[in-house]
This record gives structure tokens, C-alpha cells and sequence, in this order.
């Protein structure tokens, strides 16, 4: 009978042991989280302002996976987006002008944000002559330097084209890199080339710095630009300067401010979307452009 009390004090010492040693067993089991949706998100050249855009919206959406594709620019976000083969695309809107134009495919996409604004820069050669773009009308001997097709170069000649034919004599070419495109102009006295983007961005403060002995900043303000529409029937461009010392090493030709004319990226996505995803990708762009553009 005195053995009785020790064995059952035993018992349930063993008892509590073998629970002990079952729970993590039962945490193992646990169901895991189901995994994000993943939504492909098409920007444009490795490193570009598109790029970071993309790369900084992405620590904001919470409910997807934002995955980065880096691609040619507008018009090859746009073909994307018309395949499904990315579901989000930031683009400059006059590229939707062309693609409608060129290619005759629907896009069923919705607006989400606009993005950052990005101003044309007419680079010339100080040789060139060239003070402003309505001095290019007509001249087959000068040459002007794009970037790949369907890029934001690209797409701003054709638009300028198609509302002014005197500019359809210009000779063309397309550059596969800005740094070929710079080089090219600072040693061909009658070249200019077009970069599209922000103020200050990589590729016009890398001008700034390496070519201000060569090249100079022609105005782009042809008045014909207001007649180019975006997808909504309203003008496309806004006539804006660049800013006195903006870009300090190249000077206008002793101007001041340089005339010119500037339009506004925008995010675009597929309507399949979600509204959830789509809701979070416009809060997403307004707070990554926050951090991009922080005093």
C-alpha cells in the first residue's frame, strides 16, 4: 500500500514528459501561410529611373510579389502589357499614342498613378548651330541621335514627326547606350541627341560632368507639340524650362533657363488586377516617390 502514492506521482511525472515531448510535434503541423500572388512588374533599363521606381514601390505592396523586369522602355512595356506577359508597367504617356498608332492592338489597362515628370533634352553639338529644335526642320545634313526603338527618344521624334513633317528629312539613328550616343555628338559637329527623364538624373549629370566642353542644351519647345493628345484627348506636353543651373557645366548658349517641354510618367496595370493589389500599388507609387524625390 505505501507503494501506491509513488507510482502514481511516477505516472503522471511520465504523462507530462510525454506531452512535453508531442508539442513541438503538434506545432510542426501547423498550415503554412499561403503564398503571395506575384504580379510582373515591367520597368526599363537596368538602373534608369523606371527601375528604381519599380525596385522602391515594391517595400510599400504588401498583399504581392512585385517582380522587377527590366526591359527597353515604353513601347516594350506597352507589347508586354498587351500579351500579359507583365500585369504593371510605368510609361511615358505619349508612348500610348504611338502604340495605338503603330500597332492597332486594344491595351486593357487602367490608369494608377502618375510617376515622376521627365523633361526633354536637346543636346547639340556646340558646332552645331543648333539653338533650337525648329532649326533641325529640314536638314538632311544634320543627324540626330535617338535611343532604341521604342524608347522615350524614340517615341518623342515620332510624335514630333507625325505633327511636323519638315522634321521627316532629319537623318536618324539610334544609339544603343547614352554614353555611345554622347560620344557620337561630341564628335560629330553636326549632331544632337534626345534624352528623355527627370532633372538630375544618372544620365544628365554624367553630361554635366564629362561633356560640358563639347555639348550644349538646345531648347525643345516647337509650338506643333501641343498638338499631341495622350490616351485621354488632352494635350500631352507641358512647356517648361529647365532651370538655371540645373545642369552648370552646359550652358544654353548664355541662356538662363532652358525652354523645353516635359510630360509626366505614368503606372498603368492590367484591369484583372485585384482591387486590393491595385489600391496598394497607387498608395505604393505616391510613397516611393517620396523617398525618390526627398529634399
Amino acid at each position: 500500500m505505501s507503494m501506491r502514492p509513488a507510482f502514481t506521482v511516477l505516472a503522471i511525472l511520465g504523462l507530462l514528459t510525454g506531452l512535453a515531448t508531442a508539442a513541438p510535434g503538434v506545432h510542426a503541423q501547423a498550415p503554412a501561410k499561403p503564398a503571395k500572388p506575384k504580379v510582373t512588374f515591367c520597368t526599363g533599363q537596368k538602373d534608369g529611373k523606371y527601375e528604381e521606381l519599380g525596385k522602391t514601390m515594391r517595400t510599400y505592396v504588401r498583399s504581392a510579389e512585385l517582380e522587377i523586369v527590366n526591359t527597353e522602355g515604353t513601347l516594350d512595356n506597352l507589347e508586354r502589357l498587351a500579351a500579359g506577359t507583365c500585369q504593371v508597367a510605368v510609361v511615358q504617356p505619349d508612348g500610348l499614342t504611338v502604340f495605338k498608332r503603330q500597332s492597332g492592338k486594344s491595351l486593357d489597362a487602367e490608369f494608377i498613378s502618375k510617376a515622376h515628370p521627365e523633361y526633354v533634352h536637346l543636346y547639340c553639338n556646340k558646332e552645331s548651330g543648333v539653338d533650337r529644335i525648329t532649326d533641325l526642320r529640314g536638314k538632311k545634313d544634320a543627324l540626330v541621335i535617338l535611343g532604341a526603338q521604342g524608347s522615350g527618344p524614340w517615341i518623342f521624334w515620332n510624335n514630333l514627326v507625325a505633327e511636323d513633317k519638315t522634321y521627316e528629312p532629319v537623318p536618324t539613328v539610334v544609339a544603343d547606350t547614352m554614353k555611345r550616343a554622347a560620344a557620337t555628338v561630341e564628335s560629330d559637329p553636326k549632331a544632337c541627341m534626345v534624352v528623355i527623364s527627370g532633372l538630375k538624373s544618372k544620365s544628365t549629370l554624367f553630361l554635366n560632368d564629362n561633356y560640358g566642353d563639347t555639348l550644349t542644351l538646345a531648347k525643345a519647345d516647337d509650338r506643333d507639340l501641343k498638338n499631341v493628345k495622350n490616351w485621354a484627348g488632352k494635350p500631352l506636353f507641358t512647356f517648361a524650362p529647365i532651370p538655371e543651373g540645373t545642369y552648370p557645366n552646359i550652358k544654353p548658349n548664355g541662356r538662363r533657363d532652358i525652354a523645353t517641354v516635359s510630360m509626366e510618367a505614368v503606372v498603368i496595370a492590367d484591369k484583372t488586377l485585384s482591387a486590393e493589389i491595385k489600391d496598394e500599388l497607387t498608395g505604393a507609387t505616391k510613397n516611393a516617390l517620396k523617398v525618390m524625390f526627398r529634399p
